[in-house]
């Protein structure tokens, strides 16, 4: 197939990016979601948004599990490119039904407030709550990156190729059961 270089360091790299991308798509959202709808509009439709995010979550991972025996795990990019441009589409019909211009919405707000980075470490060097909430998050990020880690060392001994990529799929999909993972991937 493709001949690939293996670069140690990449996959965390390939993690950075990873987390970044869905941290950002997510939050352009939100945002284009916030310019789009008014305040009656979204009462009615984030409830379903919020809700499709959880099941498209939970489905997420039950597909990765059905697509990766059928594609390989080589080929599962092209299967996420796939998805990403359909949300791209559909991201693009919303935009196109809206009454306002995605360009110059203010989501509701005409002044322009200044937005520093040392701002930021101002508040957050004042504000005891903050502080709080920041520390949370960070021993958060750390106890499940940890946990991940571990996860995956146990599973990397477990499971090799397809069959890997298909127990996390499965693992993070709607019912991590080991039944059919082990009748199917041989």
């Amino acid at each position: 197939m493709w001949g690939f270089i293996y670069v140690p360091w990449m996959i965390y790299v390939l993690n950075i990016w990873v987390s970044l991308f869905s941290i950002v798509l997510v939050s352009q959202g939100w945002l284009v979601a916030g310019n789009i709808f008014n305040a009656r509009e979204a009462k009615r439709l984030y409830p379903l948004l919020g809700m499709s995010m959880v099941l498209g979550a939970a489905s997420g991972g039950e597909s990765t599990n059905r697509v990766v025996r059928l594609v390989g795990t080589r080929n599962l990019r092209l299967a996420c490119a796939a998805i990403v441009v359909v949300a791209y589409g559909a991201f693009r019909v919303a935009v196109s039904h809206s009454a306002t211009s995605v360009e110059h919405a203010h989501a509701g707000s005409e002044e322009e407030t200044d937005f520093s980075f040392f701002g930021i470490i101002r508040d957050l060097t004042r504000v005891r709550h903050l502080q709080v909430i920041v520390g949370l998050m960070v021993a958060m990020y750390i106890v499940d990156t940890l946990v991940e880690y571990q996860l995956q060392y146990v599973a990397g001994h477990a499971y090799k190729g397809d069959r890997l990529t298909a127990f996390f799929g499965q693992f993070y999909g709607l019912y991590p059961t080991d039944s059919k993972l082990s009748s199917s991937c041989s």
